[in-house]
């Protein structure tokens, strides 16, 4: 009788064990906590490519135009909960005399990039991976929707952007050998010029992506996204006020390296 009660407290210490380790694996019981795992010295990097169709109408003049640009992000752990993100935008093939540009800003475990120095207006770039890498500040379990509301304010840059990405953890996927939650993106925003900006007028743009986090190791796999924006502005020229609409539709890859 003693070797039965011995054999089912040594089955009811594995039960145990095994549960703490799917709470561990998921997160928060059947949810997950979607969060950055830097850690000190920890390098990431992740290649990202843009294909970018502009439209302008200008005094009944339409143009459209083409172009592709790529870059480097690499991100180097700090601690546990901030990281250096190093964005280094290479040569657009609409302009390839203008060289690379390379923007470095810290990037906190749930996402928000921040600028180094307060007084440097926040670059357009940042400003589109802080979106696309947006994470869900509570937990979240399959079929789980969060919205995380975005807030350019005027003074990061040329024009306010208010909006907000809907996330919604639709599944788990093996990318890369990594295993990935799927989060789907669904993007609405909403800009204004400031006073600061020569040209006056709103913009909007929606657009939809897919990303894969890795769930264990704390990271983005890769994200893919589609958005189109539409704006009205007006500017002067001399006495004249002049209006012009543009239009673009973006398209924008982001992988992380192998190594």
């Amino acid at each position: 009788m003693n070797k039965f009660i011995h054999l089912g407290k040594i089955l009811l210490v594995f039960a145990v064990v095994f549960a703490l380790h799917s709470v561990l694996w998921a997160g928060n019981g059947s949810r997950y906590i979607f969060k950055w795992k830097f850690g000190h010295n920890k390098t990431l990097e992740y290649e990202f490519s843009q294909d970018i169709e502009i439209s302008k109408q200008n005094s009944g003049k339409d143009t459209t135009f083409t172009y592709n640009r790529y870059g480097i992000i690499r991100i180097t752990g700090i601690d546990e909960e901030s990281a250096d993100m190093k964005l280094t935008l290479m040569n657009p093939e609409h302009d390839p005399s203008s060289g690379s540009e390379v923007m470095n800003y810290k990037i906190s475990s749930d996402g928000k990039i921040i600028p180094l120095d307060k007084d440097i207006p926040f670059s357009s770039m940042a400003t589109l991976f802080e979106i696309l890498m947006s994470l869900p500040s509570s937990p979240l379990g399959i079929g789980e929707k969060y919205v995380q509301k975005i807030s350019v304010p005027p003074k990061m840059n040329k024009f306010s952007l208010e909006g907000s990405v809907n996330i919604n953890y639709t599944g788990n996927k093996k990318v890369l050998d990594r295993n990935c939650g799927i989060l789907k993106l669904a993007i609405n925003l909403k800009g204004a010029s400031s006073e600061a900006s020569s040209l006056k007028g709103e913009s909007i743009s929606v657009g939809n992506g897919t990303a894969y986090f890795d769930l264990k190791g704390g990271c983005f796999v890769s994200i893919e996204s589609e958005m189109e924006s539409k704006a009205d502005s007006l500017f002067n020229i001399g006495v004249d006020l002049h209006k012009i609409n543009i239009k673009q539709k973006q398209k924008t890859i982001l992988r992380l390296k192998q190594k």
